[in-house]
């Protein structure tokens, strides 16, 4: 007999497993306990797939504080700088490579290149400083040959803002 058929106990006709009585008689068929496939979860399956997916992040993690170590100490260190700075005119460039940059705006000045760094000194409308190094957006810039520290570039421009009492 096929295990999808059953014998009915009482006239022995075939009927399929899932029946409840017999086509033949109507004799009612014991019932049958259902079985199920585990009543724990799959958990042991799930934790080689975990251990990877946390030794991954864990990796990540990792490499991601390496990179933001090895970027802030690659900037060079600001010296503090008072906020009250006189920069409607900058002396001569220190070196040939920076350029002369005016605030376009009231002009935070971070102790490094990133929105999160400490505001150092502030600029105002058409303040002149020296800018070097533009790095993610970024252009480091001095005064007096000295490093106040990072501006965000859309802050700067080359041409002093109108209205501004700077000098070209």
């Amino acid at each position: 007999m096929s295990p999808t058929y059953v014998a009915c106990p009482e006239c022995g006709k075939r009927a399929l497993r899932v029946a409840t009585r017999c086509p033949q008689c109507g004799v009612e068929f014991p019932a049958k306990p259902l079985r199920r496939k585990g009543n724990g979860s799959d958990f042991g399956r799930l934790l080689p797939l975990l251990a990877v997916a946390g030794v991954a992040a864990a990796a990540v993690a990792l490499v991601t504080t390496v990179i933001r170590r090895t970027a802030e100490q690659a900037e060079s260190p600001v010296s503090a700088a008072a906020p009250e700075l006189d920069t409607a005119m900058a002396s001569t460039p220190p070196a040939s490579r920076m350029e002369r940059r005016f605030a376009r705006t009231w002009t935070n000045v971070r102790s490094r290149r990133s929105a999160t760094g400490d505001v150092v000194a502030v600029l105002l409308p058409g303040d002149t400083v020296f800018a070097d190094s533009l790095a993610r957006g970024w252009w480091r810039v001095t005064f007096e040959n000295q490093v106040l520290g990072y501006v965000f570039q859309s802050t700067l421009v080359s041409e002093p803002p109108p209205g501004s009492d700077s000098l070209p």
